[in-house]
């Protein structure tokens, strides 16, 4: 795990250097990168199969891991760079992340730096539950620190944040997938819906433990509320990838979670192909000049 003393030298800060924020091409699918703990990390992979198509999202919301790794893609940084960063948490300090507030602070201060939502190069939004209403809130601006730390404070493991004004908690509580978002937000365009957790339930739990209990309730929590968002608010292109052996807090497990958004991403390719016109977007030399 990298640490970043300057904030000029933070991923985000370095990623900004030769460009200016909220830059980017309207026509562009908005992305929607859902709730799954480390299975979340699969994100990565999806992005790195859009680079590689060469299709520039105009947008993008993300709700708990989503938002994690989308305001850094927001930023500018690359998915390889974010791959580097998911690869460098060892096992030992995966926990200590996830349940320490002060070195979570410190992980995404690291990533993001002091910059605000309305900093990034790719309009952003996040995803957090207000803990009095229930009720999704949405945060486009002011910190991105903040704002993520507020998406993926997981009751029970976290306190509720503070933030303009309101106590927030994960955004899985209530809205794991905000397709209904971008549907709101930017309508008429495309969007491209990633679910890391879709309609997956692991096999039997082991133990009756306080946090087996707590895994298996969000678990079925997330993938009720799924179901029920994506039939009514369907994505023109709707990801899942297939992730049984990684854990809600297996974040050491990222080469395998980056690996199955990948293979989901390809599969998923004919719908990618069907649903945007490759005409608008430079598709780099590789496997898939077949389909230039």
């Amino acid at each position: 795990m990298r640490m970043f003393s300057d904030p000029k030298a933070t991923p985000a800060a370095t990623a900004q250097t030769d460009n200016c924020p909220q830059q980017v091409q309207e026509q562009g699918p908005v992305l929607v990168l859902g709730a799954g703990g480390a299975r979340g990390l699969a994100h990565i992979g999806v992005l790195k199969v859009l680079e590689d198509l060469g299709i520039r999202v105009s947008a993008i919301i993300g709700s708990s891991m989503g938002a994690e790794i989308g305001v850094a893609y927001a930023f500018g940084i690359s998915a390889d760079h974010l791959e580097s960063i998911a690869l460098g948490v060892r096992k030992r300090h995966a926990l200590s992340i996830i349940f320490s507030h002060s070195k979570r602070s410190r992980f995404l201060f690291d990533l993001y730096g002091p910059h605000l939502l309305e900093d990034t190069m790719i309009p952003v939004s996040v995803i957090a539950t207000d803990l009095d209403t229930g009720m999704p809130v949405i945060l486009d601006s002011g910190s991105a620190v903040n704002a993520v730390h507020s998406s993926i404070s997981i009751p029970g493991v976290f306190p509720a944040c503070r933030h303009q004004g309101k106590r927030l908690i994960d955004g899985a509580i209530s809205l794991p997938l905000p397709v209904s978002v971008a549907r709101a937000q930017y309508p008429g365009r495309k969007i491209i819906a990633v679910s890391p957790c879709h309609a997956h339930l692991d096999g039997v739990v082991a133990g009756n433990g306080r946090t087996a209990t707590l895994k298996r309730t969000m678990q079925i929590t997330h993938r009720q509320l799924i179901l029920e968002h994506v039939q009514n608010y369907p994505p023109d292109v709707l990801i899942t990838p297939t992730i049984p052996d990684i854990d809600t807090f297996d974040l050491h497990k990222a080469r395998e979670a980056v690996h199955a958004g990948q293979v989901a991403a390809m599969g998923c390719l004919e719908g990618f192909w069907g649903v945007f016109h490759p005409e608008r977007y430079s598709i780099r030399t590789g496997s898939h000049d077949s389909r230039a």
